[in-house]
């Protein structure tokens, strides 16, 4: 498939309006441009999906902010719908699109296709939309393979992605490899959900069935070689060792429960421990945990959700690493472990009831409180579904050159760490109350 960028597009200021309305979203953008991209292009599910995904990793790249600026690197990461009327930074967003967003995702997008047409044959119509989606898994398997290589990642420099968007066939071959063991991966694990051959079957799943899986699997396996082995239970020492690793990481690094809310860095420690024991279980060779740092860089971005969700965990973060860190007050972080029954409450009802409370906290004025509580304002409409990893970029934008009279922070960075800390540590208070509906508004 051709990744060549589809330049009638990005040379057309505004080529997104519509009746004269120039604000627009990253997704929104990313929806108008896959439905006018030249084709062939990739299936319109996978092609958005991967255009989002590359929009999100170029985004966070150095080098795209020197190549473009911060404020379109900022735009073209943050998974939202809320619109921003900013046509010159959304031309220049386009302009990333074209260069580079859009020759990826068809780079990418493209594996869905490989691996469905080798799907096995002679299923039933009925399990035409398992097939389907299990070949849709497969471009992020390549794109994580573009991403990461032995070779370098395609998008390491902007050198690298030239040169590979310029050439895209120096890697099909390595990345064909990579993207059809995953598909492998994805049979074989549903074959052995199913029961595999020589067991019970589910109903409706035949003798038949299985062995076209497992035929299509052998096949598959002499083109292409095996997939990685599923992971293994690991021994009760084994998981030990890689809580050690974790804690010690988090002991030597006080600054990560300094400069982050304590939830924040809780759900990054369980992700963290949830990969290092599948390369464990992997037998490869652990000896730090590192990955801690990236796990909560990525732990931010997660904050972008349609809705605020309390899950239950079955241990609290303090006793993990031995921590006593904000317990009630007003300054109460919450636990990583809160034993919390899950459940849905309204966002906007939530982020009002937490304005008010954050407006009663007895603190003296100051520039991230005034700020934290104006994002609040209205349900905290400004801000979609308390989207707090966007509300940093809008802190560090309107911290401007010089500090603010009544700020108490030194650096936007330490605004903007302390205005996210404000939110969350408000709209975690007010979410865990039992009855919203004794906090009346």
């Amino acid at each position: 498939m051709s990744v060549n960028p589809v330049q009638h597009l990005w040379l057309t200021s505004g080529w997104w309006t519509d009746s004269g309305v120039t604000g627009i979203s990253r997704d929104q953008l990313v929806e108008k441009w896959v439905a006018a991209a030249t084709k062939p292009k990739p299936e319109k599910k996978v092609f958005l999906y991967e255009m989002r995904a590359w929009s999100g990793e170029l985004g966070r790249r150095e080098w795209i902010k020197n190549l473009f600026d911060a404020r379109v690197a900022t735009l073209a990461a943050v998974e939202t719908k809320v619109p921003f009327d900013e046509p010159e930074s959304w031309d220049e967003v386009s302009r990333l699109f074209g260069s580079y967003v859009d020759p990826l995702a068809r780079a990418s997008g493209e594996f869905r296709d490989v691996a469905h047409s080798r799907r096995p044959e002679g299923l039933p119509q009925r399990l035409a939309s398992v097939v389907r989606e299990m070949a849709r898994k497969v471009p992020p398997i390549a794109r994580g393979a573009m991403i990461v290589s032995q070779d370098g990642g395609v998008i390491d420099s902007q050198l690298s992605a030239d040169q590979f968007i310029a050439d895209p066939s120096a890697r099909h071959e390595i990345l064909t490899v990579v993207a059809m063991r995953g598909y492998i991966a994805l049979l074989r694990d549903y074959v052995a959900a199913l029961g595999g051959s020589g067991q019970e079957l589910p109903e409706g799943i035949t003798a038949e069935i299985i062995d076209a899986f497992e035929s299509r699997i052998a096949l598959l396996i002499s083109e292409y070689g095996q997939p990685p082995p599923p992971p293994r239970e690991l021994a009760a020492e084994e998981e030990a060792q890689v809580d050690r690793l974790l804690d010690e990481t988090l002991k030597d690094n006080p600054d990560l429960l300094a400069d982050h809310n304590a939830n924040l860095v809780g759900e990054a420690w369980s992700r963290a421990r949830k990969t290092l024991q599948g390369m464990v279980a992997r037998g490869e060779d652990v000896t730090h945990a590192g990955i801690l740092f990236t796990k909560l860089a990525s732990v931010r971005q997660d904050y972008n959700r349609a809705e605020w969700r309390i899950v239950s965990r079955e241990q609290s973060y303090e006793e993990r690493v031995g921590l006593d860190i904000g317990k009630g007050g007003t300054d109460d972080r919450g636990s990583f472990g809160s034993h919390l029954s899950e459940r849905r409450v309204e966002l906007t009802q939530i982020l009002a009831v937490a304005r008010k409370a954050l407006e009663d906290v007895p603190m003296e004025p100051c520039w991230e409180r005034d700020f934290a509580i104006e994002a609040l304002a209205d349900g905290g409409a400004r801000f979609e579904s308390g989207d707090f990893a966007s509300i940093r970029q809008f802190v560090l934008s309107a911290w401007r050159d010089d500090a603010p009279k009544n700020a108490r922070s030194k650096t936007r960075e330490q605004a903007a760490a302390a205005v996210e800390f404000i939110l969350h540590s408000a709209v975690q208070s007010v979410a865990a109350r039992e009855d919203l509906g004794d906090h009346a508004y």
